[in-house]
C-alpha cells in the first residue's frame, strides 16, 4: 500500500505548485528517474500554458477532464501525433494519481478523480512488423557475397536476430570454450 503524505497547505491551491509537489514526490519518494520527471514537467508546463492561453486560473480546480480533453484536442490539431498526445496524457495522469494520493493538512486528497480518465485517449497505430516473404528471402540468399558477409547474413537469418542485435556484440561477447570460439 502506498504511503500517504500529509501536506499542510493554507490558502489558494495553485495547480503549478501542487504539480511540482507531485513531481518532487515521484522523484524523491517513488524513485522515478530524473529524465522521466523532467519529461512529466515539460508535459505539465505545456498543459499549464494552454490553461493560461484559455484564461483559466492556476488552480487545482482547473485540472478537469474537460480542460485536459481541450488541451489534448488542441495539441492534436497543432500536429501532434497520437503517440505524442498519449505521452502527454500519461504524464498528466501520473501527476493526477499522485495528487489523489497526497493529502492536505485535514487528511483530504488534493484531487479525488483523475481528469485524464474521463475521456477516451487517442489510439496509437502499432508499427507494422516487417518481414521477408519466401520469394524475397530466396532472392536475398541468392546474392553473391564475401565470406564475411555470408557469415553475418546466415547468422542473421538462422537466429532471427534483428540488424541492431547482430551489430551490437563485441569480440568480448563471444564465448570461448576450451580455447575455441
Amino acid at each position: 500500500m502506498p504511503r500517504v503524505i500529509f501536506l499542510r497547505y493554507e490558502g489558494e491551491l495553485k495547480l503549478s505548485e501542487m504539480a511540482q509537489k507531485a513531481l518532487d514526490y515521484l522523484l524523491y519518494n517513488q524513485n522515478y528517474a530524473e529524465v522521466t520527471v523532467k519529461k512529466y514537467r515539460e508535459s505539465f508546463d505545456q498543459f499549464h500554458a494552454w490553461l493560461k492561453l484559455n484564461d483559466f486560473k492556476d488552480d487545482v480546480r482547473s485540472f478537469t477532464g474537460d480542460n485536459v480533453f481541450g488541451y489534448a484536442s488542441y495539441i492534436q490539431k497543432k500536429g501532434a501525433k497520437p503517440g505524442t498526445v498519449v505521452i502527454r496524457l500519461g504524464a498528466l495522469s501520473a501527476i493526477a494519481r499522485t495528487l489523489m494520493m497526497l493529502k492536505d493538512g485535514h487528511g483530504r486528497p488534493f484531487m479525488t478523480t483523475n481528469p485524464t480518465k474521463t475521456f477516451p485517449w487517442p489510439q496509437v497505430d502499432a508499427a507494422e512488423t516487417k518481414f521477408l516473404l519466401p520469394d524475397q528471402l530466396a532472392n536475398y540468399l541468392a546474392v553473391k557475397r564475401t565470406l564475411r558477409e555470408v557469415v553475418a547474413r546466415d547468422l542473421f537469418i538462422d537466429t532471427g536476430l534483428r540488424v541492431g542485435e547482430l551489430c551490437r556484440p563485441n569480440v568480448a561477447d563471444v564465448i570461448v570454450v576450451a580455447g575455441e570460439t
